[in-house]
């Protein structure tokens, strides 16, 4: 009897152990590497209502490319209609478990689909505390 009780706990043990199947891993830093265009811009606040801040960016910075490269390099590409000169030094990026950190600002990875990236950043607008939620589409 105690032989069967013991084997039946070890049996529950055992597979009350195993990790899900849905468990994904978290993406590294390579999978993030890429073009990506924003297509969402929005400032969000607790009893306010959101902000569309991509319609009120110039045409010519709306069009340009974020380029998250290889050995941790960020810059922009004009893609279109340019702004004048472009920031000819790039700076840095990098990932870590569900933040990204380009330029020394730190945002929150809210999801990624390797096409799609959404981002979300606390920021003080106009004296209001919120975040700015980026959604960025792979190219």
């Amino acid at each position: 009897m105690k032989r069967v009780l013991l084997a039946t706990a070890f049996t529950i043990v055992l597979f009350s152990c195993q990790k899900s199947k849905d468990d994904k891993p978290q993406p590294a830093q390579k999978d993030y590497e890429g073009k990506y265009k924003i297509t969402k811009l929005v400032f969000q606040s607790t009893g306010n209502p959101d902000q569309d801040l991509l319609a009120s960016l110039p045409d010519c910075t709306q069009d340009d490319l974020l380029v998250l490269a290889a050995d941790s390099v960020f810059k922009t590409e004009d893609a279109g209609v340019a702004c004048g000169d472009s920031p000819t030094d790039p700076t840095v990026w990098f990932v870590k478990e569900n933040k990204i950190t380009i330029d020394g600002v730190q945002s929150s990875i809210v999801s990624f689909n390797n096409h799609t990236l959404v981002l979300s950043t606390p920021m003080e607008l106009l004296g209001v505390k919120g975040n700015i939620l980026e959604t960025l589409e792979r190219q």
